[in-house]
């Protein structure tokens, strides 16, 4: 395990680049400054030290990104699962392959432990975790007790049902 001073030098070796650059909008796969031309200095919470200056963006970049979303879709629409699949996992193995940098960074952003970032930049914050499956088709209608709700209700009102598990 790292100590702390090589932890805190690989962070500022890591954060130099955002130091130089600020931290930019990514917008149509290009990299624009807020429209306004704003920047606010971002701190980190382990000693309140700035570590870059970050695009303060508006309206007016809000709907640049949803703009170029929209006129991306339909081309992300029509590209095939499998080009989909692939394209997806490329972006998780790069990055896992810049897991430990991300996870630096982040920890040094947040004030959080390198630990849990470390663990949240992999996914794995958990071992037990599973994704949750939905049933493949609607639940089968449930037979009423019309003799037991009629008794049901003569001591106690109904209350209504919100939702009901299969």
């Amino acid at each position: 395990m790292a100590s702390l001073d090589e932890n805190l030098a690989k962070a500022a070796h890591y954060l130099a680049r955002w130091r130089e650059s600020g931290v930019r909008n990514h917008i149509a796969g290009m990299v624009h400054p807020a429209a306004s031309g704003a920047t606010f200095k971002n701190r980190t919470p382990v000693d309140n030290s700035p570590l870059c200056r970050v695009a303060r963006s508006d309206g007016h970049d809000v709907d640049l990104a949803a703009r170029a979303a929209r006129d991306a879709f339909a081309g992300w629409a029509a590209m095939a699962g499998k080009e989909r699949r692939a394209l997806l996992h490329a972006i998780a193995d790069a990055i896992e392959a810049r897991a430990e940098e991300i996870a630096l960074i982040e920890a040094m952003d947040t004030g959080q432990s390198l630990r849990f970032m470390a663990k949240a930049v992999t996914g794995r914050l958990t071992s037990t975790w599973k994704p949750r499956t939905l049933p493949l088709r609607p639940c089968p209608p449930r037979r009423r007790n019309w003799e037991a709700e009629r008794w049901a209700n003569w001591y106690m009102p109904p209350r209504p049902r919100m939702f009901r598990p299969c």
